[in-house]
């Protein structure tokens, strides 16, 4: 007799008898009807071994028990019975051992075999009561009548996955009683009769219901499966388009980042190389351009990064009114060309220390501030600074007296790639992302930012950071430089309005004082002065250079770059800085394998071999032969959190991004060589000790 468990929710687990586990058979690339209908099928068969095993064993009970109470009676016909059924039952248990170990099991005709298997069981079943002498004991008649009767019942409750299988079931069995019930012509046995019938016509009915109650969470739980694979390939589908996105932006900005480099590079070389004013004022629309274009890039970049969750922020004890001053002075430059007052009123004491990522917070003040100027024609824009009521956090209010913003824009005025002013007539430039990325950042801090506008009077952006009063720091700390290269490239395209002023003050500084500054930050230690050797290193064989003079510093550049390396040489010649030029990580491990470098500024992205690569093997170099580190500044396009990670993780000391200025090159070349300088006099002073003792 087969015997049927409940379906759990969540699918079922099937044990046979001395059998492993056997796996669950969702094919959920099938239709829906045909997956119910193979659940149906894997349900009737998980239990069929063990409770067939138990109805063989209650019909040799029944027989034995006969026996026992009627040893003379018992006919021939009593035992040919029992072990036709112990045949029917031993065939319908090998069937499904077959059914479990076929790869077809979904195939429709296991279930119409099992149907005929249990028709011929119950059939079996109907023929005991006609074949046991029973004559004249209406106890045993009883009783086996009973039997027949629960048997029924149970082996129905536990088909009603299926209504079919479960009256091939129930109606023989019960049928037979019945009509034995009424063939005994007596009172009793007409009660038997019609209690038997009714007792038929409810379970046909609560087979009914049960199968219709139970294909309805089949199908709920199969289509409630489709629906979360559905869900969990789209969210894979997504991941790996936010992936593909991310990639995509980061091997893009490398690519645009790279020749805008070499574009802005050169043309500060030239510049310096021009004398009429006319072809220095085209030389600065050039750069104002390039330096736009920079701007954009990095606008959408740090959108995309803060869209992915990706933005890591590097909180620092910092004085609050001081930057505000600092991001004032620059958006004040930009608004002397409109005739525009930009001002800081802060309330707050001027020494108001507080923890915050310095440089994302100036990227939100000038994005801020950069706005209000765009849309501000004449009157002001104030920076306000402010206390909350509840002291527990700051208030950063940019309020102008601009065009304002209309109130049904006003719901989308922080949307990426969103301008009022949104035809191809309008009047401002920009890509839209400013505010976005301005309140993202705000989120990220966790604060918040929001606008209050009326048209034609003005805006109000006001920032509410949850940025607590600390104490102030006994001394001004340095910035580790991961995150001081964080700061700065944070600020690049917040800040590209104001590039062309500070080209143009870059370029009208004269060589000689660069090389003056250098020359003092060689020998600014008064304790090292007299101990700092000459490392005078000759360059590779493919640029010769001249003899570099006394206590000239040697710089290693590893570039693959013609035009970027054409730049970057230049701008460290005309510092005073002795070159050399390596086109990859191999050929600078053969050069350092021969020359000593106050400093190698890497490429990383390079063929033969990368600059990770180079400085994992300079690095383990210099351990197994005991000497000093060597500072390694990675000068790369990549501006991902990853990327820079890598470079310190590869024994890089810093990353220095491209685009960079002059600026930026002479304070990583004043911070390194100065530190490789100390090195060697320190080494110089212990060996000079170690010999006088």
């Amino acid at each position: 007799m087969p015997i049927l468990a409940s379906l759990p929710a969540a699918g079922c687990r099937h044990r046979l008898m001395g059998r492993s586990k056997m796996p669950a058979d969702h094919v959920s690339s099938r239709p829906l009807a045909e997956q119910v209908q193979f659940a149906r099928t894997r349900m009737i068969f998980t239990h069929i071994p063990l409770g067939t095993s138990i109805a063989v064993g209650l019909a040799c009970f029944i027989t034995m028990l006969i026996a026992y109470l009627r040893p003379g009676a018992m006919e021939t016909q009593a035992w040919v019975w029992l072990g036709v059924l112990s045949l029917c039952s031993a065939m319908h248990v090998y069937h499904s051992y077959l059914y479990y170990g076929s790869k077809q099991r979904h195939h429709p005709s296991w279930f119409k075999r099992n149907k005929l298997s249990i028709l011929s069981l119950s059939a079996c079943w109907s023929m005991m009561l006609w074949v046991m002498p029973l004559e004249g004991h209406v106890e045993l008649q009883a009783a086996l009548v009973g039997s027949i009767i629960g048997l029924a019942a149970c082996g129905a409750f536990m088909l009603t996955v299926d209504q079919v299988s479960a009256r091939c079931w129930l109606v023989p069995m019960l049928s037979s009683a019945a009509i034995y019930c009424a063939f005994q012509f007596s009172v009793l046995g007409l009660f038997g009769f019609v209690t038997v019938l009714g007792f038929i016509g409810a379970l046909w009915l609560e087979t009914g219901r049960a199968h219709r109650r139970m294909s309805e969470l089949l199908f709920l739980r199969f289509n409630n499966d489709r629906i979360t694979a559905a869900q969990a390939a789209a969210l894979r589908e997504a991941e790996e388009l936010s992936q593909a996105k991310g990639q995509f932006l980061a091997t893009m900005s490398h690519e645009m980042r790279t020749p805008l480099h070499g574009i802005l590079g050169l043309s500060r070389l030239i510049r310096s190389e021009l004398e009429s004013q006319q072809a220095h004022e085209r030389m600065n629309l050039l750069e104002a351009a390039g330096q736009h274009l920079l701007g954009v890039i990095n606008d959408v970049l740090d959108y995309s990064r803060l869209q992915a969750g990706r933005i890591e922020l590097s909180p620092s004890v910092l004085n609050l009114p001081e930057l505000a001053r600092e991001v004032t002075s620059l958006a004040a430059v930009n608004g002397l060309d409109k005739g525009l007052d930009v001002l800081l009123e802060s309330s707050l004491p001027a020494n108001y220390f507080v923890a915050v990522d310095g440089g994302r917070l100036k990227q939100v003040l000038h994005n801020l501030l950069g706005n209000a100027v765009k849309f501000t024609e004449q009157g002001s824009v104030v920076l306000k600074l402010r206390e909350s009521p509840d002291a527990l956090g700051v208030y950063l209010e940019v309020v102008d007296t601009g065009i304002g913003i209309p109130a049904h824009e006003l719901r989308r005025v922080f949307d990426a790639f969103h301008q009022v002013d949104g035809r191809y007539e309008r009047k401002a430039s920009g890509s839209g992302l400013g505010l976005s990325i301005a309140r993202e950042l705000c989120l990220a801090m966790g604060g918040e930012l929001s606008c209050d506008s009326e048209v034609g009077k003005g805006s109000t952006f006001r920032c509410l950071l949850p940025l607590k009063r600390v104490p102030e720091p006994a001394s001004t700390a340095v910035s580790t430089p991961t995150s001081a290269i964080v700061a700065a490239r944070a600020l690049v395209g917040a800040a590209s309005r104001e590039a062309k002023t500070q080209q143009a003050a870059s370029a009208s500084s004269s060589q000689d004082f660069v090389h003056a500054v250098l020359q003092g930050v060689f020998h600014a230690d008064a304790d090292f002065g007299s101990a700092t050797t000459s490392s005078t290193a000759p360059p590779l064989p493919a640029q010769p250079a001249a003899e570099p003079a006394d206590n000239t510093a040697t710089v290693l550049l590893v570039e693959d770059n013609p035009v970027n390396a054409i730049v970057a040489r230049t701008e460290l010649e005309q510092m005073g800085l002795q070159v050399a030029h390596a086109e990859n990580g191999q050929v600078a491990l053969d050069w350092l394998a021969e020359h000593e470098a106050d400093l190698v500024l890497m490429d990383c992205h390079m063929p033969e071999m990368n600059g990770f690569d180079a400085a994992r093997h300079i690095r383990a170099i210099e351990s197994q032969h005991g000497r000093a580190p060597v500072p390694i500044v990675a000068i790369t396009a990549s501006t991902q959190h990853e990327v820079q990670q890598e470079c310190l993780q590869a024994g890089m000391d810093d990353c220095l991004a491209k685009p960079f200025l002059r600026s930026d090159l002479l304070r990583v070349v004043k911070r390194y060589v100065r530190q490789q300088r100390r090195r060697t006099a320190r080494r110089t002073l212990k060996v000079s000790a170690a010999l006088s003792a």
